[in-house]
């Protein structure tokens, strides 16, 4: 599991407020992509607490504050596994809890795997039982306290329930068990004991007050503390606030932190680092933990600061609550602001890189309750138009790590969101979710370094072994075109050369292969003799196509193959061949290829077995009079090569729920994979470098899954997010 930085901080603060009334996208219907499983876990009562841990979860909820505590185990498939209740304050730790009953003075310590009671406290008779309020534990001790300021004394039980020590405090602030080791925190300074011994092992002076964070577990050894220390009398500040970083073994000051005029910022220690935070001005500074900085933040942005100046609204006391989360890059960020009375409501979202560098904002008009995010590096925000769960318009928004809105799953009220790196647990109200996320949509390359290495990777990708290849030449279109049928028809991928040699990569996965035999299709002005003379000396054996002109290869290619229909395109152009020549070659429908006024006589002679032809392209290609000549024409065209890609793929359907994606601006990626796509009874559809034409967009729902032939080159890397965006809706 990965470590997940949570700060979580709630304020009322006394500044301007301004907010954007910024609609949040919703997709027209909750998505089920993006969970493969979402239980719905309902109270009567309201959840209080989550807890997560590597095989159950732990909730806690209660009707009202007269009434116990129920404490529940649940599978993390949302089976119930336990339930007990507590009459008064508790804790809970991975293989244990504690709970205190305060209307018989008595200390439980029970299983978490069962819930049943494994020891009870044996309590002397100075303890002032009724008071204690607060409970701490690990898997050796407990530690039972007072409220500050009235915590004198707090007492330390182990796990078998036996009394080990009372302890005097000057109001007991915050506490941390850990191994063997107590360490507290006091109005008058950071204290060590070893419990095993009872005896102090340091103290380390720093004054505190109640609003200081008091989070004292050690990480690598180092305690870090937030208090007090005094200024001279010139000083015009009474005070500053200080962060101590203290060794756990000696109690010595590594060094201090200085928030100087700062009254307000708060420290939190977290496994990403040290974070102080001053919420007046929204400053945010990460720190490395041997106190160097790591990066600081203005979470106040010129949108959020242009809102306050424009609303006017000063001197207005507001409140907020805000989130720090770990992305895999990152980190992901939110803070909510609210009136007093809910008057007003705005959130900002916000994902942070490693450097602190702003990935996107959004500014939305509802409350954002909780962020999380999982092992897949989406944003998971719990929103809604009400605050509560009487509120209207809850629900789940998922986010990728660039802002876009990938899947929006109506919920009840979520008042918190915890991950485990797989699976996301919400709770709010009445009701608890266990979301099971699917496995991550992926959006694979077919492709190498060049055209040779694609169209070897497409090979790779569709054939262990196979008896004879398809060789064509890269550098030109005309001989390659009609050449897909062919292919399918033979079993045989369809490989790439220069004119002039074979190149290395060709031959290599020819000999992978165990090929053989290989059609070459074009005359030695396409293949040269050389190459040919080359896959002699392999051994192959080897048949070329190749007429006087690019009809005449297409007629000649056309004779191999049995089907009474036939394909005709426009012969000095390759794009209205790439949408079809997958269809073609599934069917065994051969492809002929014609001038845009006139029929050559080889296409001609050809079509004359033919009973049904499918014309691909617009009139601009395939002229009227041209169309007036062929055996029951059909049309599929459109007023640019994305049209005309719908018009085929609408009317010649494939499908097993797979698309093939090429670019449309050249030949040889599409040329390829149209046997492989034959392979899989998938089209291939045509898309421009970095954008996804409004002719193909139309068409992407009809499918499950896509897989792109070629590099970033053909098919940049804002098109593959597209395409992953489109299957989580």
């Amino acid at each position: 599991m990965k470590i997940l930085l949570r700060v979580l901080m709630s304020t009322v603060l006394l500044m301007p407020v301004t907010f954007l009334l910024l609609p949040v996208l919703h997709n027209s219907e909750a998505a089920d992509n993006t969970f493969k499983d979402i239980k719905k876990i309902t109270r009567d009562v309201e959840f209080s607490t989550l807890n997560v841990y590597d095989d159950q979860l732990i909730t806690t909820y209660r009707d009202s504050a007269h009434n116990p505590f129920i404490i529940s185990s649940y599978s993390k498939t949302g089976t119930l596994n336990w339930e007990t209740s507590a009459s008064g304050p508790y804790a809970i730790a991975e293989n244990k809890f504690a709970t205190v009953d305060l209307n018989h003075d008595a200390l439980f310590i029970h299983s978490t795997a069962t819930g049943e009671v494994l020891n009870t406290g044996n309590f002397p008779k100075f303890f002032d039982f009724g008071a204690i309020s607060r409970v701490y534990m690990n898997e050796n001790y407990i530690l039972l306290s007072k409220e500050p300021p009235n915590s004198s004394s707090f007492y330390v039980y182990d796990t078998k329930g036996n009394f080990v020590m009372q302890g005097k405090a000057d109001g007991f602030y915050g506490a941390a068990l850990y191994k063997n080791t107590l360490v507290y925190q006091d109005s008058k300074g950071v204290h060590s004991i070893n419990l095993s011994t009872r005896k102090k092992l340091w103290d380390a002076p720093l004054e505190t007050r109640m609003k200081n964070e008091h989070i004292l577990m050690p990480i690598d050894n180092v305690v870090y503390a937030q208090g007090v220390e005094k200024r001279s009398q010139t000083d015009p500040l009474p005070a500053k606030d200080v962060l101590l970083a203290i060794n756990a073994n000696t109690g010595a000051v590594l060094y201090k932190k200085d928030f100087g005029k700062y009254e307000e910022t708060r420290a939190h220690v977290k496994e990403f680092g040290l974070l102080t935070s001053h919420d007046l001005e929204d400053i945010h500074n990460f720190y490395h933990f041997d106190g160097t900085l790591k990066m600081g933040l203005n979470m106040e942005s010129p949108a959020i600061k242009q809102l306050k100046q424009k609303y006017n609204i000063y001197g207005t006391y507001y409140n907020s609550v805000q989130d720090f989360v770990a992305s895999k890059d990152g980190l992901y960020y939110f803070k909510r602001y609210s009136g007093v009375y809910d008057e007003y409501v705005f959130s900002s979202l916000k994902s942070l890189d490693e450097t602190g560098a702003v990935k996107f904002e959004k500014v939305l008009d509802e409350h954002v309750f909780s962020i999380a995010t999982t092992d897949s590096n989406k944003l998971f925000v719990a929103n809604g138009k009400g605050l509560g769960y009487s509120g209207e318009s809850n629900e789940l928004n998922v986010y990728d790590s660039n802002g876009a809105l990938l899947d929006t799953i109506k919920t009840e009220y979520i008042k918190h969101l915890q991950s485990d790196g797989s699976s996301l647990y919400g709770y709010g109200g009445n009701t608890l979710y266990i979301f099971k996320e699917s496995e991550p949509k992926v959006v694979p390359r077919i492709s190498g370094t060049s055209r040779y290495d694609t169209a070897v990777a497409i090979s790779k990708e569709g054939w262990k072994v196979a008896d004879t290849v398809v060789l064509a030449t890269a550098g030109d279109f005309p001989d390659a075109l009609a050449g897909g049928p062919l292919a399918f028809q033979e079993n045989a991928p369809i490989l790439l050369t220069r004119t002039a040699y074979l190149t290395k990569e060709t031959k290599a996965e020819i000999e992978r292969l165990g090929a053989k035999k290989v059609i070459i299709l074009g005359s030695q002005g396409a293949v040269s003799l050389e190459v040919e003379k080359e896959l002699e000396q392999m051994g192959l054996t080897i048949e070329r196509i190749g007429g006087k002109n690019r009809f005449d290869t297409a007629a000649l290619i056309a004779q191999r193959l049995t089907s009474n229909e036939a394909v005709v395109a426009y012969g000095f152009n390759f794009p209205d061949v790439l949408s079809v020549s997958a269809y073609a070659s599934k069917n065994g429908i051969p492809i002929l290829l014609t001038r845009t006024d006139k029929l050559p006589v080889e296409t001609e002679a050809a079509l004359k077995s033919k009973s049904k032809t499918h014309v691909i392209g617009s009139t601009g290609a395939v002229g009227e009079a041209v169309f007036k000549l062929l055996p029951n024409p059909v049309r599929y065209g459109g007023n640019t090569r994305y049209d005309t890609g719908f018009e085929v793929n609408s009317k010649l359907k494939m499908g097993n729920g797979r698309a093939f994606i090429a670019t449309g601006t050249n030949f040889p990626d599409a040329l390829a994979g149209s046997v492989l796509a034959a392979k899989n009874n998938a089209p291939i559809l045509l898309v421009k470098g970095e954008t996804i034409p409004e002719a193909t967009a139309k068409q992407l729902a009809d499918y499950e899954s896509y897989a792109i032939f070629g590099g970033t080159g053909a098919v940049g890397e804002p098109v593959r997010k597209l395409l992953i965006q489109q299957l989580y809706k």
